[in-house]
């Protein structure tokens, strides 16, 4: 084999080498990012679910997540599990209730009429989402992802 072939052939090996980790971060955060955006559409998801929930119940959101979950409203225990996220999906509203579940419900008490467009009604529960990201789920249906510290506990 020629030298010039060889000196390509090693640097085309190294360029490879040096290539493979840059390629795995930019996957790494695809990934992520995929994960933030099925986690937002849950939370959409989850208030549609809740707002059909209180306009049957004289525009009352349920007392929690499980209520929902026993009145069939929502069927399946995945929708309250976040992509990537070690928590089993709840098999009844029992284990709902005991936490098993990525968010956190604000519900409780409040109507249609009582709560402005701004009041967050569902939020990822922080550490699920890496770097600190939430899903913030609004009385009007918005949703909105955001970075950085977690989050103060909206009052009901």
């Amino acid at each position: 084999m020629k030298r010039r072939t060889k000196a390509i052939l090693a640097g085309s090996v190294v360029l490879a080498v040096l290539a493979v980790p840059g390629v795995l971060v930019f996957l790494r955060a695809g990934i992520e990012a995929a994960r933030q955006e099925g986690d937002l559409s849950r939370v959409r998801s989850l208030l549609v679910v809740l707002r059909l929930y209180a306009h049957d119940y004289g525009g009352a959101f349920p007392d929690d997540l499980g209520v929902a979950f026993e009145q069939g409203y929502c069927a399946s225990g995945r929708i309250y599990v976040s992509d990537g996220s070690p928590t089993r999906p709840p098999a009844g509203a029992d284990e709902l209730r005991a936490g098993q579940c990525d968010y956190l419900y604000y519900g409780k008490g409040l109507t249609l009429d009582r709560c402005s467009p701004e009041t967050v009604i569902l939020m990822t529960r922080p550490g699920v989402r890496k770097h600190g990201y939430v899903s913030l789920g609004f009385a009007d249906c918005r949703v909105e992802g955001r970075r950085g510290p977690p989050l103060m506990q909206p009052a009901p």
